[in-house]
């Protein structure tokens, strides 16, 4: 018998030829989240960031939704993935921190 049950998706589109954007899904039974990232492709520079929270389970896991569009501006690099878990993660939430950093891997590999 299933016990538990954690579903993550992440896709990247192309949006012309300077654009792309990576959506991330996480969905289990305690949370449910979603995370899109605009990035300017020549420079891997994130041009903005919308995290939803439909479910989740304290008050701080909501605060991802504004916490979260700070990383206007940041350049994907080998830093990126310490800089969200720092200042993103600590002050919103670490589920959607791990949720974008993965969003970001598969950029990078797309």
């Amino acid at each position: 018998m299933l016990q538990y049950s954690r579903t993550k998706t992440v896709g990247v589109q192309k949006q012309g030829e300077d654009r792309r954007v990576v959506s991330g899904v996480l969905e289990d039974e305690l949370y449910a989240m979603q995370c899109e990232i605009a990035v300017d492709w020549p420079t891997l520079t994130i041009e903005s960031v919308q995290a939803r929270m439909k479910r989740f389970t304290t008050l701080r896991c909501v605060r991802a939704e504004q916490v979260f569009e700070k990383a206007q501006g940041w350049r994907i690099d080998s830093e990126l993935d310490g800089r969200i878990k720092k200042e993103l993660g600590r002050y919103g939430c670490r589920h959607m921190a791990a949720l974008m950093i993965d969003c970001c891997r598969t950029l990078a590999r797309a």
